[in-house]
């Protein structure tokens, strides 16, 4: 195919403009870009490749680049293996022997030489000890290379072995190396003596102490290091110093300022160190020298010292000099009494300035406490200016407790006693609360607390400890009850329940008005004086028993409440989190109250779950000191958190596996899965691995609760540990005895396991639950190159279990090989496509031989004996329900199998709509036969029926890639031009499909028309085989008769116009793919299709065909029942060249060109299809296709008949699908026409 270039597309569109007059251009596309104003729906995509500068299509630029990675440089590798550009470089001079002349041409005569020029630009042997190398220093040798590695640097070590150091040769000590000693001698054995002296320290030790000293004397060493912790000490200090001067920059009037924390304790220390340092030496009792310089200089002091005060030899004393005042003139020696800075920065103040809080120049003020004591610590308490009596009549100092003033610790210790001046028996300051007659903690001063006084323990007549109560007609130390005359005639209805409940009953109209006096809401006599306080709830009504939960809520069941409310970890969530349905859901528990309230199981508003007041909690309180209702009864949310979700089928592990004899497990289908199992070497210890194979013996887990009874002893001899030891193992026991001293037998509820299928192990190939978990099930043969591949067990290597003659070897050096224990070999079909698979029909056909609805398939099958081994029955089929199921009937032959009666059987595997799922277009799910159904996924159904004892043939067609060969030479033009811009309508993949959508709506009820050039690129290729096949009771054999293959690409695609929306085309925007061309299932719609695959289905005509189809309203179709004119007079469109198309509309046509249309021929119409179409404005439809002097099919329509509710305008496009077939249909241009008015 020759690249369209804008020529080629100038000549179409002006052949085409031939046939319009007056049209206005609504849009062209000489060419497509990323940017067009498309919408790609379905698999429909942009295409485009280019060539790279080496003019190969889609290239990286590999193929023409030079050495240097740059397109067309000519850079080439010499011999050296250097990159090189022949024309302006020399070559080969990296592997070519220095002392070789170069020639004019630029190239060494001689390669690979023995020498090379070293770093120093000698021509040497590499491996000669003069050769010089960068980092190898040879100077010392005559060579260039420096200490420093560097070639010609000159620099070379120093005696001390600095390199480029300063050695020890110069008369200044400050510019010696680092090995060199007060003689100028490197690592010599001279040092400076106490009299800063070189001296040699051997002789000058030995002489010291007449030969006894190996070293220095003792004091010698502590007074110079002293000097030097002195010396160092100071610096510490004054960089202190400098720093606390810098913070001082900001000082506030006053002048007060926090000391510095370490200054002057660093300089009192660094003094310290001098005056031990010379301590020690100027003591000659200790100092054990005896030199005449020691005696001069540090005993009778008649030779000036050459030290200075700060220890350095002849030093100038500025290591350690002091501070100045505005009244010295000199500073002297810190050593020698000189004056240094204090943490107030002043020179001399010995912190003398600071107060007793660390302020410089301050009084104390800023913590004193409030007993008037500096860092006393204490605090006006809680009990200043109370007017507790305590207080006022303390008698003690000031930040004593009591005082009012005082330290927290000691405050907060005596408040707690209830001893802090003004503190109460509760322990909070000025409560007011006193220990009654009765040690009850209570507010004797509120006149409402009155009849609390001594109430726990004082009788109704006020004596304390007296035990007196009042009688239920509110008599002190009375024997009346409910049913005497004093009650119940204080009764509105004397037959009234007794006694007054008012949980349950009104209080109003239960007691009369004298009841009223006697009695308060709550039924307690008023003499205690609880004013229904004892029944009060939370919403103000007496008796509703509603308290606050914890969202502060009256009356709350805790569902809204938050985390931040609670403490619990989440919020509390309504019911349906979770998997259980109830995770994080919250209820209020009571946790504190009466003990019939904890136990109530009534709704907290006092109704049972249907809203009745049927039942009651409430006992008559009759007695003080009773709390309140609300401060009695309280509860906390409680919220449920869900374990963890019990595992799946596929997590349970209830599979073990026998491996070397031993029980191994359990394991779950999950890790079955893999193939292998992971158990412990008995000899080793280490982890070996066992693959699964179908004769692995395998066993199942069953496991089910199992009840037991025990004898646990006897029961105790007290009724009341009896009732309560069956409270606290009520969860764990299912039932105990209730009677004290009996045999104590229990009933206890636990899970128990065991071996399925009477606890026999089974080979996993026969093992009901176990198909298709580690070998393949009905997962179907493949096709790869020329190669038939089966299946087997998975490796790691073929994790698809497929047996093939590539002679697979997995990672573990495991040879694929076949189920050789069992031989057992499938050919089978999947619903899933892992390769090119066989291609089966979608149901039975007759030809010269029945077709069954899946591929041919070979089960030889096995049985389980009872002495446990297996064995292969060939032919024999087992009937194993639990696997599959076996049909068999009598049936007469069909078609043209040419042979009557005999007996027909059913094969094995397959499946129904739950394998293989709806086809894409389809109105139903498809069955295969009539033992399938949706939720078998193989198992049941049957496939065939298949002649025993009969011969005949068999055809089966494959679909795979087309392969590149030098005898398809049109196929190899086609497939090597690829650099290209295309709006691609589909893709060279199976059951796909596409389309093309201009973004704007267009005027179609008047003349328009539509041409585009296109090509058909990436056919499958579809081979079709011919087997006879004779069959017997035992086996069928195959015999190949016929092979041919052809590119055969499908299904086509199609101009479209739709009025179904008013909305824009998206990418959803496509119909059915397969025979539905993308276009099947849209309303209001026009499809002009090109069709290049026989789908019988459809009844479509066998050729290529150009087809009109159009449903009106109805969904359009690709089935030719749709079809309203349609032609196969027409060139090969799928020959992979470019093909030109003009499909046009010309409306309110006359008879004469209706006429000439019919005596050209060009009218191809389906009459009982066409006549719902026409109407009175009827119009022609031509569609021509690469000659443009006739079309190719002309077809009557009126476009406002199949329109929809506008009638004018409509959504215009392309639509493309695939099935089993695929090609790529690729759209190079489009011009597209409307207008109102023509001549």
């Amino acid at each position: 195919m020759g690249k369209l270039t804008p020529i080629r597309v100038f000549f179409f569109f002006a052949a085409g403009a031939n046939l319009v007059a007056c049209a206005k251009a609504t849009f062209t596309f000489p060419y497509f870009t990323a940017h067009d104003p498309f919408v790609y729906a379905g698999s429909s995509l942009y295409y485009s490749k280019q060539r790279d500068i080496c003019g190969v299509c889609d290239g990286d630029t590999s193929s023409c680049q030079g050495c240097d990675k740059k397109p067309n440089s000519l850079s080439v590798f010499d011999a050296c293996g250097d990159c090189i550009n022949p024309s302006g470089s020399f070559s080969n001079l990296t592997c070519s022997d220095c002392e070789q002349n170069r020639k004019s041409t630029g190239r060494y005569s001689e390669l690979h030489g023995g020498r090379v020029l070293d770093d120093c630009g000698e021509c040497r042997d590499p491996t000669d000890s003069s050769f010089s190398h960068t980092g190898a220093p040879d100077y010392f040798e005559g060579g260039c290379i420096g200490c420093d590695g560097k070639p010609d640097s000159a620099n070379e070590l120093d005696s001390c072995g600095v390199c480029s150091g300063l050695g020890c040769v110069s008369s200044d000590p400050l510019k010696h190396s680092w090995c060199c000693d007060c003689a100028g001698l490197a690592f010599g054995s001279h040092i400076i003596n106490i009299c800063c002296e070189c001296v040699n320290r051997e002789v000058y030790w030995k002489a010291l102490s007449d030969g006894i000293l190996q070293g220095p004397p003792e004091n010698h060493s502590f007074a110079q290091d002293s000097w030097a912790r002195g010396r160092a000490r100071l610096e510490e200090a004054s960089g202190s110093f400098n720093s606390f001067q810098r913070s001082l920059v900001n000082l506030t009037e006053d002048g007060r300022y926090m000391k510095g924390q370490t200054i002057y304790a660093a300089y009192i220390e660094a003094k310290e160190y001098f005056k031990e340092g010379w301590e020690a030496i100027k003591d000659p009792r200790t100092s054990d020298d005896n030199s005449t310089c020691y005696h001069n200089v540090y005993v009778a002091g008649n030779v000036t010292n050459p030290r200075d005060a700060c220890g350095i030899c002849h030093g100038d004393n500025s290591s350690c000099i002091g501070c100045l005042t505005s009244d010295m003139s000199v500073d002297e020696p810190i050593p020698d009494g000189g004056l240094f800075p204090d943490d107030c920065a002043v020179c001399g103040g010995h912190n003398l300035d600071v107060d007793d809080c660390g302020i410089c120049f301050g009084d104390n003020r800023t913590c004193l406490g409030c007993d008037g004591i500096p860092n006393s610590g204490t605090i006006i308490d809680g009990c200043a200016g109370s007017s507790d009596f305590r207080f006022l009549s303390f008698v003690g100092e000031l930040g004593e407790v009591g005082s009012g003033c005082s330290t927290p610790a000691e405050f907060q210790v005596a408040c707690k006693a209830g001893e802090g001046g003004c503190c109460g028996c509760d322990g909070v300051p000025n409560s007011g609360k006193t220990l009654d007659g009765c040690l009850a903690c209570i507010d004797q001063s509120n006149p409402n607390n009155t009849h609390l006084i001594n109430a726990t323990c004082n009788g109704c007549d006020g004596v304390a400890f007296s035990g007196e109560l009042y009688d239920h007609c509110c008599e002190c130390g009375g024997t009346s009850s409910y049913l005497d005359k004093c009650y119940t005639n204080v009764l509105n209805d004397e037959g009234s329940v007794v006694p007054f409940d008012p949980y349950t009953m009104n209080y109003s109209t239960y007691y009369t008005e004298e009841g009223h006096r006697l009695f308060d809401a709550c039924g307690e006599c008023h003499s205690l004086g609880y004013n229904g306080s004892t029944c009060l709830g939370c919403d103000g009504v007496y008796g509703s028993g509603l308290v606050v939960d914890a969202c502060g809520i009256c009356g709350g069941d805790c569902s809204t409440c938050t985390a931040d409310m609670t403490g619990l970890p989440y919020d509390c969530e309504l019911p349906g989190y979770g998997w259980t349905g109830i995770d994080r859901t919250c209820k209020f528990s009571r946790t504190m109250g009466p003990r019939k309230w904890l136990n109530w199981t009534a709704f907290p508003n006092g109704t049972d779950n249907r809203g009745n007041k049927a039942q009651t909690w409430y006992d008559r309180v009759n007695q003080p000191g009773s709390p309140a209702f609300l401060n009695a009864a309280k509860g906390e949310c409680h919220m449920y958190l869900e374990p963890p979700p019990p595992p799946s089928p596929r997590e349970r592990r209830e599979w073990v596996v026998k491996a070397y004899g031993k029980e191994e497990g359990p394991f779950s289908i999950d890790e079955l899965e893999t193939g292998s199992i992971s158990v412990i070497d008995a000899t080793t210890g280490g982890n070996l691995s066992v693959p699964l194979l179908p004769t692995t013996l395998i066993a199942k887990i069953s496991t089910y609760t199992q009840q037991q009874t025990l004898h646990y002893g006897y029961t105790s001899q007290y009724q009341s540990r009896v009732q309560s030891w069956k409270e606290r193992s009520g969860s764990k026991l299912l039932d105990s005895p209730q009677q004290p001293g009996v045999d104590n037998i229990v009933s206890v509820e636990g899970s128990a396991t065991e071996l399925s299928h009477g606890g026999d192990f089974m080979p996993m190939g026969i093992m009901p639950g176990m198909e298709g978990i580690v070998y393949p099930y009905c997962t179907g043969s493949t096709w790869r190159g020329k190669h038939h591949r089966l299946h087997g067990k998975k490796l790691s290597g073929s994790f698809l279990g497929i047996i093939t003659s590539e002679n697979i070897t997995d990672s573990s050096g495991l040879e694929n090989f076949a189920w050789n224990p069992l031989d057992e070999y499938i050919y089978d079909v999947s619903a899933g496509w892992i390769d090119q698979k066989c291609t089966c029909a979608m149901k039975w056909q007759y030809g010269s031989q029945p077709i069954p609805p899946t591929c041919p398939k070979i089960w030889l099958s096995t049985t389980w004996n009872i002495d446990k081994r297996s064995s292969v029955n060939h032919g024999l089929h087992t009937n194993f329900t639990e696997r599959y199921a076996r049909q068999e009937r009598r049936s007469w032959a069909g078609g043209s199998w040419r042979v009557s009666g005999g007996w027909w059987v059913q094969d094995f595997g397959g499946g129904g709509s739950g394998q293989y799922g709806t086809l894409e277009g389809s109105p139903e799910p498809v069955k295969y036969n009539a033992y399938g159904s949706p939720v078998d996924h193989g198992f049941g159904a049957t496939r065939g029926p298949v002649r025993l004892g009969a011969s005949g043939s068999t055809t089966i067609s494959t679909f795979s890639p087309f392969e590149r060969t030098d005898d398809d030479m049109r196929h190899i033009s086609i497939e090597n031009e690829k650099c290209f811009s295309a709006a691609r309508l589909s893709r060279a993949k199976r059951h796909s499909a596409g389309a093309l959508w201009y973004r704007e709506s267009e005027n179609v009820s008047q003349h328009w028309e539509s041409s585009f050039a296109f090509f058909v690129t990436e056919q499958a290729k579809r081979c079709t085989d011919v087997y006879t096949v004779s069959r017997s009771f035992t086996e069928a054999v195959h015999t190949q008769t016929g092979h041919a293959c052809s590119a055969s690409g499908g299904d086509g695609f199609a101009f479209v116009i739709r009025d179904d929306t008013n909305k824009s085309p998206s990418s959803r925007d496509v119909g059915a793919s397969g025979h539905g061309l993308g276009y099947q299932g849209f309303h209001h719609s026009l499809a002009v299709e090109f069709d290049t695959w026989h789908n019988s289905v459809c009844g479509d005509p066998y050729e290529q065909h150009i087809a009109l189809h159009a449903s009106g309203s109805d969904p359009n179709s690709a089935h030719h029942d749709t079809c309203l004119g349609y032609t196969i007079d027409i060139p090969n469109f799928a020959d992979g060249k470019i093909h030109h198309v003009i499909v046009s509309y010309s409306p309110i046509v006359g008879s004469d060109e209706f006429i000439e249309a019919i005596d050209n021929g060009n009218v191809k119409v389906s009459t009982t299809n066409i006549a719902r179409f026409l109407d009175d404005h009827t119009g022609l439809l031509k569609v021509y296709l690469d000659s443009f002097e006739r079309p190719k099919l002309t077809v009557p329509i009126s476009m406002g008949s199949m329109l929809g509710s506008t009638g004018h305008t409509a959504w215009v496009g392309f639509t493309s699908s695939t099935g089993e077939s695929w090609q790529a249909i690729n759209l190079l241009s489009w011009n597209f026409t409307s207008s109102e008015g023509f001549a």
